[in-house]
């Protein structure tokens, strides 16, 4: 069996949301036995000019107080056994990111979020999401939660203590999965790749479906209401199957059916389960189209308190080294 992720590649910018992710990474490369390639892109607006005196200066400055970070990421994650590189880029942070992930064959990327929200978001947008959007393959992003009121400097530096187990000499690996699935292409690779993140891991999962609301006609009337509570039938019947699925191969699953809006139903979920890793597809929308159709995944990402673990279809870039060690889907 091709092992859930071989090469993790962690992408920091050095803030307490990339520690966080840093913990998460460390512990999923020492779990599944992967190599751990650390990454900080030095940003460079796209309109200047490398060859001129001034950008290389300040390259060079920056480079001088980025190589002793790294340095330091990677040896921690060496005195826990992991083998680790680091890699010191310049560009756009999201295209370097997905460029590099894609020459090293990275199987999983990890990536801290600020989860900005309003007029933070649009000001800065988000280089998670850009990442997201254009991998090629799954990516995990971790948003610091808020701090409690009773957490203490120790806890609020460090995400043991959590809802995630601790893996032995790293950061926390997953305990109960939330699965959110609309039968989609996208959200049924996801749900295949939680699979396998169940397997791994010896965790138990839980199926979200958020109904899809009564629909109207053209004249604005509701369409018979058997028709709509046929169709309810039939996705929980599916969604049960599937759950059966699972605990046919050992992995504990139940299941939940939540009403509209989505991304309020997989939080609500999430936390209703205890879920601490929420695996959704994505369709990796970018540009107007997102802006216009908006996202669920991106919505979730921004609010989830969890990590969140994205799955597009296919998983893998069709250009990805590790296509050609997946089985054949037939």
């Amino acid at each position: 069996m091709v092992p859930l992720a071989e090469r993790i590649l962690f992408a920091t910018d050095f803030s307490e949301c990339s520690e966080w992710a840093f913990q998460y990474a460390r512990g999923w490369a020492k779990a599944c036995e992967a190599e751990l390639d650390v990454v900080h892109v030095l940003a460079v607006p796209p309109y200047l000019n490398m060859g001129a005196t001034v950008p290389k200066i300040y390259l060079d400055e920056q480079r001088k107080m980025v190589g002793p970070k790294l340095g330091s990421a990677v040896d921690r994650a060496k005195t826990e056994g992991i083998h680790a590189v680091s890699h010191e880029l310049a560009g756009g942070s999201a295209n370097e990111i997905n460029r590099l992930a894609l020459k090293i064959g990275a199987d999983l990327i990890f990536v801290g979020t600020h989860g900005w929200t309003g007029l933070d978001y649009v000001l800065f947008g988000s280089t998670a999401e850009r990442v997201v959007s254009r991998a090629c393959c799954p990516v995990i992003t971790v948003r610091r939660p808020p701090p409690s009121p009773h957490e203490t400097q120790e806890e609020r530096g460090s995400p043991q203590g959590k809802a995630g187990q601790e893996h032995p000499g790293g950061g926390p690996v997953p305990s109960h999965l939330l699965v959110p699935m609309d039968f989609s292409d996208y959200s049924q690779e996801a749900v295949e790749y939680a699979f396998h993140v169940a397997r791994e891991f010896d965790v138990s999962v839980t199926l979200l479906h958020v109904r899809e609301p009564a629909p109207y006609g053209f004249d604005f009337t509701l369409i018979p209401r058997g028709d709509h509570e046929r169709k309810t039938q039939e996705v929980e019947k599916r969604i049960k199957e599937l759950a059966r699925v699972f605990q046919s191969k050992g992995i504990s699953t139940s299941f939940l059916l939540k009403d509209p809006p989505g991304p309020d139903a997989i939080l609500e979920g999430a936390q209703e389960c205890q879920a601490d890793l929420i695996v959704m597809g994505t369709h990796g929308r970018r540009g107007i189209s997102r802006v216009f159709m908006g996202s669920v995944a991106s919505a979730v990402l921004r609010r989830a308190p969890i990590p969140v673990l994205t799955v597009k279809s296919p998983k893998f870039a069709p250009n990805h080294p590790r296509r050609a060690k997946e089985p054949n889907p037939a």
